[in-house]
């Protein structure tokens, strides 16, 4: 095939109506290519300026360039130097639409970043203050793209070169959520190996399944409990629900398997607590009938009015028909004759920041400042407490900010390796920055 180029005016380029794109997508950004670049591949046209190929670009000279005049090439056939005919102008069309492949998401980033990386070669690395050099948001303003995109792409490809199989994922955003548990896990197992080099390792925090455990443990050796089982609040629904760690709870198991393994913990917790020792059950409402009975029939006296954390934001969906919830019930249980209160007159609330998304080490993290007005009102310093299902540690992370002996259980490896990093960081903040009399955190108001 031969083309013969031409310069014409761009009014008198017609797009014919049954062109088979209708999508033509983002537009402007296209335009600032051309106006920076110029137009890198020419559009065609039939011998009567009817248009063939490159509608976008068409669309983004006139529309938005506003220019007056363009080069177009006109195809014709090989034989005979002839214009093509209306099958052949089609078969362009399907072609240049239907076999053109896109960039993949992975491809994508890696030219973002090697723009990016030419053009600090070229301009200098911009410094904060100095007022020069390129940056992430000169790349962004260049490209004609968001400033959070052009950072995710310029990550993204760093993480493709060292785990390529992150080019495998569905999408960009599903290899970024990716990428983010890679580095979280790295940094953790990267705390924890460095912990064991120094031969220290918290015997706070125990790892295994807690029955068993707390089958081991010794009768009235406990004088405080907290226990937050991981049962879902969704249960009943067809759908399993999965957590941003990737774990996935069978929604219609929780009601026999979480709560059959309650019971007996709930057992041996009352066996290992002291005489008048208290317990903190953490429960959804839905709840409440079950748990109510299953703590008295285990043996505890129990408190029908719960003990509310109350969060400053919503604790889940925001609903359209009814309030969102805010609030977090626990039933206050104990054995026998209660011990006494630390300070009496206290009340069933407590007000407390969430732990922010982006600082959990644990999906169902809970402060550490709602901990330690439970701990400091049921116990005393240096007297044993127990979180028979530790998750992120944070009520042994507690226990150690008001000066408890502090321990807990936790079952799941990769939560257990978050939880001693954070604890192993707990500990050393604590050993150089000594807590004050009547210190107190954000999260309690």
């Amino acid at each position: 095939m031969n083309y013969i180029t031409k310069r014409v005016k761009v009014t008198d380029v017609t797009v014919p109506p049954d062109r088979i794109r209708t999508e033509l997508g983002d537009i402007q950004n296209l335009a600032l290519s051309i106006h920076k670049y110029g137009l890198m591949n020419a559009i065609t046209v039939t011998e009567d300026l009817i248009l063939i190929a490159g509608e976008r670009r068409l669309t983004a000279i006139r529309d938005f360039l506003k220019l007056s005049e363009i080069d177009v090439r006109i195809p014709t056939s090989v034989e005979e130097g002839q214009p093509l005919d209306e099958m052949a102008q089609i078969e362009m069309e399907v072609i240049e639409n239907a076999h053109r492949k896109d960039l993949t998401y992975g491809e994508k980033c890696k030219e973002i970043r090697r723009y990016h990386h030419c053009a600090i070669a070229k301009a200098g690395a911009a410094v904060k203050g100095k007022g020069a050099g390129w940056g992430i948001r000169d790349t962004a303003a260049a490209l004609g793209m968001s400033l959070g995109f052009v950072c995710e792409a310029i990550q993204l490809a760093d993480a493709i070169d060292r785990n390529p199989t992150l080019a495998n994922a569905e999408t960009k955003e599903s290899a970024f959520k990716q990428m983010k548990r890679d580095e979280e896990r790295e940094a953790n197992l990267a705390a924890v190996e460095m912990v064991k080099k120094c031969g220290f390792t918290p015997d706070c925090l125990i790892l295994g399944e807690n029955l068993p455990v707390l089958k081991k443990w010794a009768k009235e050796s406990v004088v405080y409990i907290n226990a937050d089982p991981p049962y879902g609040i969704k249960y009943g629904e067809d759908k399993a629900v999965t957590d941003r760690w990737g774990d996935v709870y069978a929604v219609q198991d929780i009601p026999h398997e979480v709560f059959n393994n309650l019971e007996l913990v709930l057992k041996e917790c009352l066996r290992i607590l002291v005489p008048g020792g208290h317990l903190h059950l953490w429960f959804h409402m839905q709840h409440y009938i079950v748990l109510y009975s299953m703590l008295k029939e285990v043996g505890f006296e129990v408190n029908p009015v719960p003990f509310f954390w109350v969060k400053n934001r919503h604790g889940g969906g925001i609903s359209d028909h009814t309030h969102s919830n805010a609030t977090e019930p626990a039933f206050h249980a104990w054995k026998g004759t209660p011990r006494k209160c630390v300070k009496a007159g206290q009340l069933n609330y407590s007000l407390a920041e969430k732990v922010p998304d982006a600082e959990k080490i644990h999906p169902t993290e809970k402060p550490c400042g709602l901990y330690r007005g439970m701990i400091e009102q049921y116990s005393r310093e240096n007297e044993p407490c127990l979180d028979p299902y530790a998750g992120s540690a944070s009520f042994l992370r507690a226990c150690f900010q008001v000066g408890r002996d502090g321990k807990g259980i936790e079952m799941k490896k990769e939560h257990y390796d978050a939880a001693v990093t954070a604890l192993v960081k707990e500990m050393a903040r604590l050993s150089n920055e000594p807590r004050q009399a009547g210190e107190t955190e954000r999260e309690v108001i």
